[in-house]
């Protein structure tokens, strides 16, 4: 992350939100051939092992059913991932889920990247704009079959104790933010999704890397977080992960409330070369630790919400490359120690960002392909693992469902 100083990261700007984004259900009833009529259609779907040579063109939800038991495979990707606040068990270990930002998803499905994820940022400038860009958004998820992952940014860059308790006029769209307009909000929000969603699975990351600026020592920040959680969870169960910044762990204790009341706590990762130089090859390791400390600290389970590494730089496209391949090769400790799932920040680069966010020029070179649309050497490596745990996945459902037709 660089330096875990507080408002220096201008990176989360409402430029930054510029994103688009359910339901195609198909039902296989059978016997005790049922798995052969669930392969098939894995087949058909392009949801195979990459050494079948399949691509996988799509991220719909096939409902399977067998005798009186029903499993989602969802994007294939999200084996086991019907329901909001749960995800069944397939296998002795569920694949990992993947996802991009909500305007990346039909880039990435089209080039054979199976995603169970789409993000976007809800702030200020939503209070500001409306809600429609919010329930675009939403709509796009439902029917494109992905999990919405929404970043829920209220206080954003101008958290601190004082503007909590008082109230504080938002630094870049000047208007007021305060306690009562973040329920309010988060009230409306979780509305929104539900009424979206319908029952199928939702996230909300909360005040992604809120602990800066003097609230990680504010301990009365923590009823609060959790009172936003009980909003969310309410009458349409949305999942919530905690956002912590990755920096500062001492201090994560100091939010036992809503700890304990998050589904998952956040991972998130940006790394470039104008920042991180010096700690950006060691990026996976960042993940994996932040992940067992959150396990054997907390004994919660994990996301990474927000990864990106920048290609920007001297020779930084083989350097994000060799990054990408050390993370697929650490994905089993990823899993192990409790990581669900992973969003990558955009699948291609984006030359409208606003270079002035933290990381400057780096922020237009976040993706996996050049803003040209021609690949970069760390996306045949990332597409490469994303189908290889898909096909993971796909199989461990085959094998259960073989398992429980021999009952």
């Amino acid at each position: 992350m660089g330096t875990p100083l507080a408002g220096r990261d201008r990176r989360r700007r409402a430029t930054d939100r510029r994103s688009p984004l359910a339901d195609r259900r198909h039902e296989f009833r059978g016997g005790r051939r049922a798995s052969d009529l669930v392969l098939a259609a894995a087949l058909s779907a392009g949801l195979a092992t990459p050494a079948m040579g399949a691509s996988l063109p799509r991220s719909g939800t096939v409902a399977i059913k067998v005798g009186s038991r029903a499993t989602d495979l969802v994007g294939v990707a999200n084996a086991g991932g019907g329901g909001n606040r749960g995800r069944s068990v397939v296998g002795a270990q569920e694949p990992m889920r993947f996802g991009v930002d909500m305007r990346s998803v039909g880039q990435a499905v089209a080039q054979g990247l199976p995603m169970t994820y789409g993000a976007f940022w809800v702030g200020a400038w939503t209070q500001k704009g409306g809600w429609g860009e919010v329930d675009r958004q939403l709509a796009e998820a439902r029917t494109r079959g992905v999990v919405p992952v929404v970043n829920w940014w209220y206080w954003g860059d101008d958290i601190n104790p004082q503007a909590v308790r008082d109230g504080v006029e938002d630094r870049y769209h000047h208007l007021r933010k305060d306690r009562e307009g973040w329920s309010r909000m988060s009230r409306e929000l979780a509305s929104r999704i539900g009424r979206t969603m319908g029952g199928r699975e939702a996230i909300v990351v909360l005040e992604t890397e809120f602990n800066k600026n003097g609230i990680e020592d504010d301990p009365s920040f923590d009823a609060l977080l959790a009172e936003q959680i009980g909003i969310f969870h309410g009458q349409h169960g949305i999942k919530v992960v905690l956002g912590f910044g990755n920096w500062g762990r001492a201090a994560w204790s100091r939010f036992p409330q809503a700890i304990a009341a998050s589904d998952l706590l956040g991972i998130q990762l940006l790394q470039s070369s104008v920042r991180d130089a010096a700690t950006y090859a060691q990026a996976p390791e960042t993940l994996v630790s932040a992940a067992r400390f959150i396990q054997t600290t907390f004994h919660k389970p994990s996301m990474v919400v927000d990864l990106a590494l920048s290609s920007y730089g001297t020779r930084y496209e083989e350097t994000q490359a060799q990054a990408v391949s050390a993370l697929f090769a650490r994905l089993p400790e990823l899993k192990t120690a409790g990581v669900e799932g992973l969003v990558w920040r955009a699948v291609a680069d984006d030359s409208r960002f606003d270079v002035a966010n933290y990381h400057g020029e780096a922020e237009r070179h976040w993706g996996l392909m050049r803003a040209d649309g021609s690949p970069k050497p760390a996306f045949a490596a990332f597409r490469t693992g994303v189908q290889r745990e898909a096909g993971r996945g796909t199989m461990a459902l085959l094998a259960s469902m073989d398992a429980q037709n021999r009952l």
